[in-house]
């Protein structure tokens, strides 16, 4: 069994999840076989992690809270480090942030006070996978000062221990967290380190988590040449793999990089496929997919066209209400500032008012500081 899990590590970095998955489910059969409560824990753990990233979140919840109550049964703080990092993750995904931060944050405390090179069965240094993926959860919340500082730590750690694997990780998480607060100076810096090691050590499995945060920095930082070739590397690096967890956002970031280049026709095929996020079903990439929707109808010439504009604006109000319910606060502040620039086309003055004001007022909370620029230059031109 533990064979099997040593397995399961090297085999996650390469991302062959056909044999990864066959080692961990006869890892499952044997513990199940022998009555071996730690074992089959850390198995449900490992097994929840894979059915994250194949899409099958309902199920990988499940699994994860089975291996939670075992590791709290048994008792043993490795397997309670393990269980509670992989719950975490799979609610991340299916789209749950708060509880998402709650389970990670609960690994998080168990793991302080533990040597910081303590890798408690997984794959890098458990203080940083940890860290990456709360910051990362964290950043979709809004919780930036938070996010960043957890990033920044995790970083530091892995730096410290000179492992390259858990560095990776460290700044998915921490460049994730500064695209998301539109610090894409900030972003680059983090993530051209990553992408570098990614393809000098072939991590296959990290790359296109990378490549696309590195890609979708480079847009809004005016790189667009350098934005797409990496955004196009990443959909199809995580499509060949198979990962739909994170495939529903890399796919975003790319249609979105189609409709700043001005690629409409191509912008609005690849929204479409935001039906990914309805069939596995991740909420939180489907409501920046809904809000992205919105964005490629409201790029039509609305005043030719008035059923696009119903539709961008039903777009919009479907992700509002979404990103309000799961507490995605830089969701609700761009749909607001989506809407108030629609409705600027359309001739809806008090609400394009309205829902400017609303974005002012959440980005300047969160301190988003080139989003509270773009919504206060449209305050100005409508004065």
């Amino acid at each position: 069994i533990d064979l099997c899990f040593e397995q399961r590590n090297a085999l996650l970095s390469l991302g062959e999840w056909a044999r990864l998955g066959e080692v961990v489910g006869e890892a499952r059969a044997l513990a199940e076989g022998l009555g071996d409560q730690r074992r089959l824990g850390r198995a449900l753990a490992y097994q929840a992690h894979l059915q994250t990233n194949l899409g099958e979140h309902a199920r990988a919840i499940e699994v994860a809270e089975s291996g939670c109550a075992i590791a709290e049964a048994v008792g043993e703080l490795g397997l309670r480090v393990v269980a509670n990092q992989y719950l975490g993750m799979a609610l991340r995904y299916a789209g749950d942030p708060r509880r998402a931060a709650g389970a990670q944050r609960a690994a998080l405390a168990l793991v302080e006070g533990a040597p910081p090179g303590e890798r408690f069965g997984l794959a890098g240094l458990a203080t940083v996978l940890i860290r990456w993926n709360l910051a990362g959860g964290l950043a979709d919340l809004g919780e930036f000062a938070e996010a960043i500082a957890v990033g920044e730590e995790g970083l530091r750690i892995a730096e410290s221990a000179g492992h390259a694997f858990s560095g990776v990780w460290a700044r998915v998480g921490l460049g994730y967290a500064h695209l998301r607060h539109g610090d894409f100076a900030q972003a680059t810096q983090v993530l051209e380190p990553g992408l570098a090691s990614c393809r000098g050590l072939e991590f296959r499995f990290a790359l296109p988590h990378v490549a696309s945060c590195l890609g979708f920095a480079y847009l809004w930082a005016g790189r667009a040449a350098e934005a797409l070739p990496l955004l196009e590397e990443a959909v199809e690096a995580i499509t060949a793999m198979r990962v739909l967890a994170f495939a529903s956002c890399i796919i975003t970031f790319r249609a979105e990089a189609y409709l700043v280049l001005g690629r409409i026709a191509e912008a609005r095929e690849q929204v479409e496929k935001v039906a990914l996020a309805r069939a596995h079903p991740q909420r939180g990439w489907e409501a920046w997919g809904l809000k992205l929707l919105g964005d490629g109808r409201a790029h039509e010439p609305i005043e030719v066209d008035q059923g696009g504009a119903k539709q961008a604006g039903d777009a919009y109000r479907q992700a509002l209400a979404l990103a309000t319910e799961l507490g995605m606060r830089p969701l609700v502040a761009h749909c607001h500032l989506g809407l108030g620039k629609l409705h600027d086309r359309t001739g809806q003055r008090e609400k394009v008012k309205e829902h400017l004001a609303t974005a002012r007022m959440l980005y300047r909370e969160m301190d988003m500081r080139f989003w509270l620029e773009q919504a206060e230059v449209k305050i100005k031109e409508l004065t």
